[in-house]
């Protein structure tokens, strides 16, 4: 049976104030196509499905799409939720999908979903995101145990046959993966938690794990222990960075066989170190809409560049300097602003620096929070 394995969809995710429901939407017709012409089964899908708990009604329409040409393509889905998704709201309508072979796990379970193939049975379990005071509770333990053990209790509760073919899906952060760059979308999540061990995971013939956004096996073992990333980029530590989809195929057991799909986003998340003119005057592999980080190497902070940088490249996401002591330049035009008033010299900082013009809401909440400090 074949098998592809992707996670951290985050559909509805907001990337600096840019919704990238639009690129969802076409990297998930991208992965369908990769579906159907490697002939997938089944599609595991190892949580953060949303990007909120409580997400739009645009994000729950993609991931109905999605899901509606999983089933006319006839893919069996696993489906788990993770620490950004809701388990209830996520679990509405799973019984009625089970019967179109969705099966969406939202709470722990010791039984598999089995599948069959012409080699024999595949025992399937999946694990949501639990963190300890969950554990206790599924495992109805008096008291609180770490995550790494924990974990081991939960898996010891599965009873394994070993002379089946075994996969887990689960979403974790899992020892032996890099640690999340700076700036990563997953490193508030991780920060607070303890990380589950490798070894005990090495009894599965395929552990499809969700939770880190770059894609990378487990340190020192046989590549059946990987994260599949996200499908897109999601924060600055990501930018640059590759994305892949597993597909895997389990045979008779021990043999299995294994690729990686590269993904393509419709507009890629850079991040560009050059100065303010070699941006405005074009650089090779650059386009309009891609999601840009751009750091400018400018000895003075270019703001009278940024809103031309602005109209050039209307997705970027952030200007900064690589050096924080970089100088002012001193020009005539910065003697006009002692003539300003306070909202005029906000205003003209802001246009300076993102490029656009606060609308009249942001000024009316500046100017009340304004006249209370004048106030007090």
């Amino acid at each position: 049976m074949k098998f592809a394995h992707i996670g951290d969809l985050h559909l509805g995710k907001i990337l600096n104030g840019h919704s990238l429901l639009e690129d969802q939407r076409y990297i998930l017709d991208q992965i369908l196509h990769h579906l159907k012409s490697h002939r997938v089964d089944c599609l595991l899908i190892a949580g953060d499905i949303y990007d909120k708990t409580i997400p739009s009604s645009e994000a729950t329409e993609v991931l109905n799409h999605f899901l509606k040409c999983l089933n006319e393509q006839k893919i069996n889905v696993i489906l788990i939720s993770g620490n950004h998704d809701s388990a209830s709201r996520l679990a509405f309508g799973s019984s009625f999908f089970k019967q179109g072979n969705v099966f969406i796990q939202t709470h722990y379970s010791n039984q598999p979903i089995v599948l069959e193939d012409e080699y024999g049975l595949i025992d399937v379990y999946a694990i949501p995101y639990m963190n300890r005071f969950d554990i206790k509770k599924a495992l109805g333990l008096e008291e609180t145990p770490s995550l790494k053990e924990g974990y081991h209790r939960l898996l010891e509760q599965l009873n394994l046959d070993l002379e089946k073919r075994n996969i887990l899906v689960a979403h974790q952060f899992v020892l032996g993966v890099s640690e999340p760059g700076e700036d990563s979308s997953e490193e508030l999540l991780i920060g607070g938690l303890e990380e589950v061990s490798s070894p005990i995971l090495e009894d599965f013939d395929y552990v499809a794990l969700g939770h880190i956004h770059k894609p990378e096996t487990i340190l020192n073992l046989s590549g059946r222990i990987r994260y599949s990333g996200s499908p897109l980029a999601y924060s600055k530590a990501e930018a640059n960075q590759l994305k892949s989809m597993p597909i895997f195929e389990l045979k008779t057991k021990p043999d299995w066989e294994l690729k990686l799909i590269s993904l393509f986003p419709q507009h890629p998340v850079k991040m560009v170190k050059t100065t303010a003119s070699d941006v405005l005057n074009g650089i090779r592999g650059l386009e309009m809409m891609d999601y840009l980080y751009l750091e400018l190497t400018d000895a003075y902070f270019p703001y009278a560049a940024i809103s031309e940088i602005a109209k050039k490249y209307p997705n970027y996401l952030s200007i900064f300097p690589s050096h924080q002591n970089y100088l002012f330049q001193e020009n005539d035009e910065f003697d006009h602003l002692q003539k300003l008033k306070p909202m005029e010299i906000i205003n003209s900082w802001h246009q300076r620096v993102s490029g656009r013009n606060l609308s009249d809401e942001q000024l009316g909440w500046i100017q009340e929070l304004w006249n209370k400090g004048e106030k007090e």
